[in-house]
């Protein structure tokens, strides 16, 4: 491997902007900005528009941490190995895509 996770010495300013809503007690914790907007998005337009929505993944009620995974070959390899060959995964966060679909209005 040529990549490697490393960590900051102190919070980065994303760091500190996403964390905001993780429970004090958390040492890590992974954040979808992106998949909170595309909730947030859905939800206002099934407001305006009308219908359902059912998503369905791997995930639990709290913030996940370290389910980062590269898949290549039908096995699970570091997902850092071989970038862009090898697919990624990561557990979602019900609790917070609850939240940020009953936040629109």
């Amino acid at each position: 491997r040529h990549l490697d996770f490393v960590l900051s010495p102190s919070p980065t300013p994303a760091s500190t902007l996403l964390t905001k809503e993780l429970p004090a007690h958390a040492d890590a914790a992974e954040v979808s900005p992106a998949a909170l907007s595309f909730v947030q998005g859905l939800s206002s337009h099934l407001a305006a528009a009308g219908g359902a929505a059912l998503l369905i993944d791997y995930g639990s009620d709290a913030p996940p941490s370290d389910s980062l995974r590269g898949i290549r070959g039908h096995r699970f390899v570091h997902p850092l190995h071989a970038p862009g060959e090898a697919d990624l995964s990561v557990d979602v966060d019900f609790r917070a895509v609850r939240a940020a679909a009953t936040a629109t209005d």
